[in-house]
């Protein structure tokens, strides 16, 4: 398991992506089960989201995450907003606040569909 950075729309800068490879176009197109849309953005994340984390970021646990995606899950599915709802065990997963406006959840599974656990 690793940490999941939930992060503020502030820290987003839209901006065209070029194909950087085959590889990465046909992992994107897999992903959304729709051909690659040819745009992206860069993040700013705070300069402490990937070292460790302390009790003085500390500021909870996490018994959900809920969040809205229009991440096509079959194919033919139009892209219409779906809304995911991941349970925890209460306590288990630790949240940290970072420069203001970026959870980092602690314990979290992902893989290339997306969150596991």
């Amino acid at each position: 398991p690793g940490r999941l950075l939930l992060v503020s729309a502030r820290r987003e800068t839209p901006q065209p992506t070029r194909p950087d490879s085959d590889t990465a176009r046909q992992m994107r197109e897999a992903f959304e089960h729709a051909p690659a849309s040819g745009g992206g953005f860069t993040l700013a994340a705070p300069a402490g989201a990937l070292s460790p984390l302390t009790d003085d970021t500390f500021i909870g646990t996490g018994i959900q995450i809920r969040y809205d995606s229009t991440k096509r899950i079959e194919p033919g599915d139009a892209g219409e907003v779906n809304r995911y709802v991941h349970d925890h065990d209460l306590g288990r997963r630790r949240v940290h606040l970072l420069d203001g406006d970026v959870l980092a959840i602690e314990d979290v599974t992902t893989d290339g569909a997306g969150i596991l656990d």
